[in-house]
């Protein structure tokens, strides 16, 4: 139960690879990573700190394997798991609706008690709209590896250490 499970959909393999630096720099931390169109649901319940990597997906929708997996985790108690989320998503291309995708997942989790943490500050950033974006902040780290490729390696790894402190494994 120590380790970090980080559960991720990924269709161009944008989210996969950024979830394996995110494992990475986890490290001496145990990640398990787990790709929710492999994964069985009852895996979830195994930790306590979660991580979810949501790839923006359309306007409004979220992504085809997050849509298929979350009603088979609905029913998993969240109230004692911590989960962090993080996105991938194009600032430019898609600036009415950057990372709508994480904010729904956001949503979902709130509705089941979950703990969250790892919010992300929406300075550096150029977009006009996000579900993910609150109070202003992101709900969870930010990535846009179209637009803002340079920056993932040095956001992982601030986001990873405040994950370290809000784990509770610093």
């Amino acid at each position: 139960m120590n380790s970090i499970g980080l559960f991720f959909a990924s269709s161009t393999g944008n989210v996969e690879i950024v979830s394996h630096k995110i494992g990475n720099a986890f490290k001496p931390y145990k990640v398990d990573l787990q790709d929710i169109m492999l994964s069985k649901e009852n895996k979830i319940e195994e930790y306590r700190f979660l991580i979810f990597g949501v790839p923006s997906w359309d306007r409004y929708f979220i992504h085809n394997d997050w849509y298929e997996f979350l009603p088979k985790i609905a029913g998993i108690d969240f109230r004692n798991k911590f989960v962090a989320l993080f996105g991938l998503g194009d600032q430019v291309m898609y600036s009415f609706n950057f990372l709508d995708g994480m904010g729904k997942i956001y949503d979902w989790l709130i509705e089941r008690n979950a703990k969250i943490v790892g919010q992300w500050p929406i300075v550096g950033y150029a977009f006009r709209k996000s579900d993910a974006s609150r109070n202003g902040k992101f709900v969870g780290l930010a990535l846009d590896e179209d637009t803002q490729p340079k920056l993932t390696s040095s956001r992982i790894k601030i986001w990873v250490e405040e994950l370290k402190r809000e784990f509770e494994l610093i």
